[in-house]
């Protein structure tokens, strides 16, 4: 029996080439977008798994609402709270603390930046990451040994197995020695820590001084607390919460836990976690997934119905002969579930084929193979039976249950243009709409953030990194060497790159009142080397000898929060000291963080007391290279062992909206698939439409009708049915992307044109589908037809 359905549906789609080809590859290309989601929402969901302790490991955190961020943030402990939670509360078997640190590494004469991360040396106890070469156990117990990935050991000592090598690290004027004691295998890609070198985190009291690692302040360090075996979230959080609050005002500052096997969905974490999700990319990505699918399906449903008329006849004899609706309906599922099969096999393949370039756009390093996770299968092959019952649901249940005598006495009003089918056509075309008119906003907004004015010079303007003590005397004797040269047009020194958020900020005060503002150390050249606009009073001299602790900068939005009036030689006070400073000078706003944020104020100083961590350089257009190799070879003559760390402004400016330039790929993407998903299925409906009518073409051709008047006639309905779509389409993509674009605080503004655009070109694929299938029936000679109705 089986069988006999199996050959029926086999020969069924043999005869109907062009309806099969345009089924099986919609559904093929929606499966494979389904594919690939189910690929990251697995990955997002599997994350951590392999950590042994992930249900018994918490970290103590109070949360803080950033109103400038627009979003929630997290503090930490500092570093001292970790052996005294675990000293006063029994459930807690053990800790691990880290922190990361970038720093200069020198090993076997070369020069390199890394970032060390400083851990306890229960580090290996706590979490689960296997060790490749060298002792497993009591690791980092020595303060000179270390701990490299299998990666990190090959890229410095050109061997993974580096065990015995050994290496220095600069802080401030001092060099430490580390020996490699073990190689540890590389975190996996779903892991929420990741690390490249680990040294031991009683070195920080050697670095920062002995009570580094006594303080309850927040310092940076990530703390990890395992509880033992089946200690309930709720009954260890009250007792962490009682001892946090011994030492932290609990109402300035309240502490709860937050479990590990959470953290990488919790946006709020990121300082816990190195990658850190947000659950709405999977919610986006399996709605985009969706609509491919249900673009695909809906072709599917649709040309079931116009091809209704052609099978009723097939429909009436097996009903003649004996065939129940049970086997008729079981029959029409077989060949939607054959074909959803076909489908699958060539999803599976094209998702493999689209799967670099969806990896390189979700930042993923998905694979699509065995180890990928029985889920993912199982969820394919569930989607395939799932698609192939839906897309087959109308031809089983419907024309099932059609009787021979409407069939024969050609009573039935099935197929071609009724409402069900045009509610599928509109259907299918508001999601390819929507798509288009999401990617058309995105890529707009991309546009607009990169040709944006910073309010400073980005162009040809490289930062350098100069994390060292002796930033200061490096940058002397290296603006000393490489100032006279006539493709150095400037140099400047300050403890930021204005690349990224700042978070340096102090309070400033004006009689009663106070405001956080954020801070910046400068020198004398800053201005004009970067390119800031001085609107108001004057930059900061040499010729005056107070402008060093006495004289402030300030950008118009500070300017604007304590009122213009007399804003220039006016005095406020800074610091806890509450130190007296005068405003010299008023700078233009420029973007030193994200357009997803507004300016904030800002204030400018000359004092030593803040690091000199980046050198800005600026260049000329000519011989870029040989510029960049001339500053190299000055950096190693005045720092041998310090990398030559540089980046460009503007390109470090553009990296701070690669998440969204991904999700624009991503949609661009899934809009060309839905968009040729859905014409494919326009040449179909077409094809099967104009073969219906085609007597009814060669008659009026015969009475004198042209080719273009038939094609207006025949195409009107299809330009209703697109404009009906794009009407539905348009709100719903209006709303989506208001508040897509309501994550910026600088954005374009939404406007027509792109809408509309959006909907003339679904409109023209339409019509472009359905003027090849009019133009072919319009050609065919009426004798030829008409001597065989």
């Amino acid at each position: 029996m089986v069988w006999n359905y199996l050959k029926v549906a086999l020969r069924g789609i043999a005869r109907q080439k062009l309806y099969a080809l345009i089924n099986i590859f919609g559904l093929a290309t929606g499966i494979a977008c389904a594919a690939l989601v189910l690929l990251y929402v697995n990955d997002e969901l599997t994350f951590d798994n392999f950590q042994e302790n992930r249900n018994s490991i918490y970290s103590p955190v109070s949360r803080f609402y950033a109103e400038s961020l627009g979003r929630e943030l997290v503090i930490l402990p500092g570093p001292a709270a970790a052996p005294v939670l675990a000293e006063n509360i029994p459930e807690i078997v053990d800790f691990a603390r880290f922190t990361v640190e970038s720093a200069p590494v020198v090993c076997e004469g070369e020069a390199y930046r890394e970032l060390l991360t400083f851990a306890d040396a229960s580090f290996f106890d706590v979490f689960s990451f296997p060790v490749a070469y060298g002792a497993d156990n009591r690791l980092l117990e020595d303060p000179g040994a270390a701990v490299l990935t299998r990666a990190r050991a090959n890229a410095l000592f050109g061997t993974e197995n580096a065990v015995g090598m050994a290496f220095t690290a600069q802080f401030g004027a001092t060099q430490y020695s580390f020996t490699v004691q073990a190689v540890a295998e590389d975190p996996p890609s779903n892991s929420g820590i990741t690390f490249d070198i680990l040294v031991p985190l009683v070195r920080l009291n050697d670095i920062y001084g002995p009570d580094c690692l006594n303080s309850w302040r927040y310092s940076g360090a990530k703390t990890y607390l395992l509880a033992g075996p089946g200690v309930d979230r709720d009954v260890l959080e009250p007792k962490v919460a009682a001892v946090m609050a011994e030492h932290i005002d609990p109402e300035y500052q309240p502490y709860e836990i937050v479990a590990f096997s959470r953290l990488h969905l919790d946006e709020a974490c990121r300082t816990l976690a190195t990658r850190v999700s947000n659950p709405t990319y999977s919610k986006v990505l399996g709605s985009i997934a969706l609509a491919v699918l249900l673009i695909a399906c809906v072709n599917f449903a649709t040309l079931s119905m116009v091809r209704a008329s052609d099978r009723s006849r097939e429909i009436g004899i097996r009903q003649v002969v004996g065939a129940g609706r049970g086997p008729l309906a079981v029959q029409f599922w077989t060949e939607a579930i054959v074909m959803a099969v076909v489908a699958l096999v060539l999803g599976v393949v094209l998702a493999e084929l689209l799967l670099p370039t969806f990896n390189s756009l979700a930042a993923k390093d998905l694979s699509l193979g065995p180890g990928s996770g029985a889920g993912v299968w199982l969820g394919l092959l569930g989607l395939c039976l799932v698609t192939g019952l839906v897309a087959g649901g109308y031809p089983a249940l419907y024309l099932s249950r059609l009787r021979p005598a409407a069939v024969f006495g050609n009573r039935l009003k099935i197929g071609g243009a009724n409402f069900a089918t045009r509610l599928l056509v509109i259907l299918q075309f508001t999601l390819s709409v929507a798509l288009l008119v999401s990617m058309w906003v995105m890529s707009e907004q991309l546009h607009y953030l990169r040709a944006a004015d910073t309010g400073y010079a980005d162009k040809m303007l490289l930062a350098i990194s100069a994390n060292t003590d002796d930033a200061q005397r490096l940058y002397e004797l290296y603006r000393n060497e490489i100032i006279d040269h006539s493709s150095v047009l400037g140099m400047a020194a300050t403890d930021a790159a204005f690349t990224g958020r700042h978070v340096t900020s102090m309070t400033f005060f004006e009689g009663d009142e106070e405001w956080r503002v954020n801070l910046y150390r400068i020198d004398y050249d800053f201005l004009t080397t970067v390119g800031v606009e001085l609107v108001g009073g004057r930059n900061f001299s040499r010729e005056h000898a107070t402008d060093r602790d006495e004289a402030i900068l300030v950008n118009e939005a500070l300017a604007e929060r304590v009122g213009w009036e007399d804003i220039l030689g006016r005095q406020f006070r800074i610091g806890r000291e509450q130190r007296p400073v005068s405003v010299i000078g008023v700078v233009k706003d420029f973007h030193y963080a994200s357009m997803h944020y507004d300016i904030q104020p800002i204030m400018m100083h000359l004092g030593s007391e803040a690091p000199t961590l980046y050198f800005y350089v600026r260049i000329s257009e000519d011989d870029i290279p040989a510029t960049i190799a001339f500053l190299k070879d000055k950096w190693k003559r005045v720092a041998p062992n310090l990398p030559f760390d540089y980046h460009f402004a503007d390109e470090q400016f553009d990296r701070m909206y690669s998440a969204e330039e991904r999700w624009s790929g991503i949609v661009t993407y899934a809009s060309i698939l839905a968009l040729i998903t859905a014409a494919l299925g326009m040449v179909g409906i077409s094809a099967q439409t104009m073969r219906r009518r085609r007597r009814e073409v060669c008659i009026r051709k015969v009475h004198g009708a042209s080719v273009s008047t038939m094609l207006r006639m025949l195409c009107r309905e299809y330009i209703i049915l697109v404009s009906l779509a794009a009407l539905a389409a348009w709100p719903i993509s209006y709303l989506l992307m208001r508040r897509w674009l309501s994550g910026f605080a600088y954005h374009v503004n939404l406007n027509a044109w792109g809408f509309i655009a959006s909907g003339l070109i679904v409109l023209a694929v339409a019509l472009a589908a359905v003027a090849y299938q009019v133009m072919r029936t319009a050609r065919v000679n009426p004798a030829e037809t008409l001597r065989h109705e």
